[in-house]
């Protein structure tokens, strides 16, 4: 028995603009940086409580690049990167 291929999109077709997909991976990486940057000072125990989201950063970044700026959201634990794109700093 084959599996059905689902295909939404035609072959090289991206449903972003010239830019968006640079821009979107530069985004996953500084979450993925930051991510493993506080995760070593948790376990120095620099940093108190941290709860890492490894492997989830296309859901955070994409969302967040997705509602755009001057879009009113909620932080919670584990949701850093999706401040970024908004424009909130990222520094430590």
């Amino acid at each position: 028995m084959k599996p059905k291929v689902v295909q939404y999109l035609d072959r090289g077709e991206l449903p972003l603009k010239e830019g968006e997909a640079l821009a979107l991976y530069r985004a996953m990486r500084r979450a993925r940086f930051f991510d493993e940057k506080a995760l070593l000072l948790q376990r120095q125990g620099r940093l108190g409580v941290y709860a890492p989201f490894m492997g989830q950063e296309a859901a955070q970044v994409g969302v967040a690049l997705a509602l755009g700026r001057g879009t009113g959201w909620c932080p919670a634990t584990g949701s850093p990167p999706c401040s970024w794109p908004g424009g909130f700093p990222s520094t430590f």
